[in-house]
């Protein structure tokens, strides 16, 4: 068995994070440190993670950009924004001390730490794969395959047009009350949209889970992105920016593509270009200076995670009385819907905040009610989750995620793994401004689905299969049924 890589280098950046942590609580570090060490240290583990030799589907990279984003990239362009670290300005005005962002940071570089050591460590016991991913590899080999993928081609095909139609309804409604009341007031959906909403999203994870050729998976992802650009028109940025990042990550790893320095750079020059355009849609007011400056505080704008973080430190208490273990709170969903109906279609309402146990709900109502129920929110941030947890389950949690970025490469040979990887993808790439888990209910029923459409598929096959023709002694067929 070939070990993989040593785990040297998150090793000594966890000690130096328990160091960090020890200073910062006998008043030893010097104020601003652990702020400015925390994009290094994600620097450092993501160049360490290019460097090496992962496996296919390797989400760790996915998981350290995301955490330098939303964590660190206010910190990164600070010399070149208008926008400062300490200064926060949107559903609270406030002034931060480095002590604060110190102490904020110190947390968020620890479970980061954590969960890289652990991964390294684990990731050096399993056994390296170095072989190209092909069809026998993901258990494409058997003949059944080939009709569930075109049952997945036929699915998006028909739910196409509703799905197109129901968008566009939604984009006109958003048009004309704005953006926010996607959230304050939510938007209705009949039962006939969300069914083929349903069909829609089966039939691309079935050609996920089983497309063979290149051709097979890239015409129904353009599908999928055409449906994502129409839905982002609504404002919501990650709609096309996630779906993209994912058809990309998941295109490269199925097919072995060979990704060099320049492709990335231009990747990266268009996703921000994307990101630009969609957020002066959203917010012409942050195009009040050049083109260039413009780009430069949208990017900074969106590395709010350390700040909220902070703010949670303040209002800590506040919280626990309308939440308590609020990490499992997407993991209960299934049991919260049943007990409290009224949540279920529910948008930002006060029995969200009573009964839903989400950090979203709360942390934002606690500080702000006003804005709040006017649809706006801070987002989530699985740190503060782990936090608010106590310090068991924050080690635990950071380590289990550890072993989840091992377990997923070696995972997606199985069809099921595949055809729920975008929930996990957009759950690890949102991991700074979302929950910690998955959504139950919503990957709950996309794997009921999943279930019942392939048993059905299987036993329908199987009763069709011709049955078996005695021969005896070298006579052909007519001869022995004759």
């Amino acid at each position: 068995m070939k070990l993989g890589p040593s785990p040297v280098l998150e090793i000594a950046n966890l000690l130096v994070w328990l160091a960090l942590l020890v200073l910062q609580a006998t008043d030893g570090l010097a104020d601003g440190f652990a702020t400015v060490y925390l994009p290094i240290s994600l620097t450092l583990l993501l160049l360490r993670q290019l460097a090496s030799k992962r496996p296919a589907f390797d989400l760790s990279i996915v998981f350290l950009a995301s955490c330098l984003f939303f964590f660190s990239i206010g910190i990164i362009l600070w010399p070149f924004s208008s926008l400062s670290p300490a200064d926060f300005a949107s559903l609270v005005t406030e002034q931060f001390t480095w002590q604060q962002l110190d102490d904020a940071a110190i947390w968020i570089g620890l479970s980061i730490a954590i969960t890289m050591a652990t991964m390294m460590i684990l990731r050096r016991r399993v056994r390296h794969n170095s072989q190209p991913i092909t069809a026998a590899f993901l258990r494409l080999d058997d003949p059944r395959t080939k009709g569930l993928y075109r049952l997945g081609v036929f699915c998006i095909l028909i739910s196409l047009p509703a799905v197109a139609v129901e968008l566009v309804d939604q984009l006109r409604f958003i048009q004309s009350v704005g953006y926010l009341a996607l959230f304050s007031e939510g938007i209705a959906v009949s039962a006939s949209s969300k069914a083929f909403l349903y069909v829609f999203n089966l039939g691309f994870g079935l050609t996920l889970a089983f497309a063979r050729r290149r051709m097979e998976f890239l015409l129904p992802a353009a599908l999928f992105l055409a449906v994502a650009t129409l839905d982002s028109l609504k404002g919501a940025r990650g709609a096309l920016l996630v779906p993209l990042l994912f058809v990309a990550w998941f295109y490269v790893s199925r097919f072995n593509v060979k990704v060099r320095l320049p492709a990335v750079v231009m990747s990266l020059a268009f996703v921000v270009a994307v990101f630009a355009v969609l957020t002066f849609q959203r917010d012409s007011s942050f195009g009040q200076g050049s083109m260039l400056q413009f780009a430069v505080d949208a990017l900074a704008s969106q590395g709010r995670s350390l700040q909220i973080t902070v703010l949670y430190q303040q209002v800590a208490d506040a919280v626990a009385r309308f939440g308590d273990y609020t990490v499992f709170s997407n993991l209960l969903i299934p049991i919260t819907a049943v007990l409290h109906p009224e949540i279920r279609d529910a948008a930002q309402s006060m029995d969200q905040v009573i009964y839903s146990n989400n950090l979203k709900h709360i942390l934002t109502y606690v500080l702000n009610p006003d804005y709040y129920f006017a649809g706006g929110g801070t987002g989530g941030v699985y740190t503060i989750e782990l936090i608010e947890a106590g310090g068991v389950l924050y080690v635990l949690l950071s380590m289990v995620l550890g072993w989840f970025l091992v377990w997923m490469p070696r995972a997606m040979r199985k069809p099921w793994v595949r055809f729920l990887s975008i929930y996990f993808f957009s759950t690890v790439f949102y991991l700074p401004r979302g929950e910690f888990f998955v959504n139950s209910l919503i990957v709950g029923k996309a794997l009921f689905l999943y279930m019942v459409v392939v048993g059905m598929y299987r036993i329908f096959r199987s009763n069709k299969r011709p049955l078996p023709v005695l021969q005896s002694d070298g006579a052909s067929g007519s001869d022995a049924r004759a």
